[in-house]
């Protein structure tokens, strides 16, 4: 299984290094511009983590936010190791339709 913040031995043996690193890239620019095609952010706020929580469960169910931004906001934060009183800087978002926020 993958388990967020461990190590992954990756198979080079049908594409370089390279080669993976740029498609790695652009796929997460791509998810990233069509994220924000449909979110902005309009503020944060600071979230205590608890006995029980998970990071799964704060960013899908709780508060709404992919864990690949919750991983931008908290860049010092080990997301694989949260324990009760780390402290998670979490972002609002809002939706945009045409162009404008909602």
């Amino acid at each position: 299984p993958l388990v967020i913040g461990r190590r992954l031995k990756l198979d080079f043996a049908r594409v370089t290094e390279r080669e993976f690193e740029e498609k790695r890239v652009s796929y997460h620019k791509q998810m990233q511009e069509t994220f924000f095609a449909q979110f902005r952010i309009v503020g944060s706020e600071t979230h205590v983590v608890r006995s029980g929580d998970s990071i799964w469960a704060l960013a899908q169910v709780r508060f709404n936010v992919p864990i690949w931004l919750l991983r931008q906001y908290n860049p010092d934060v080990d997301l694989g190791d949260i324990r009760p009183g780390t402290k998670l800087v979490i972002p609002h978002l809002d939706t945009v339709q045409g162009g404008a926020a909602t």
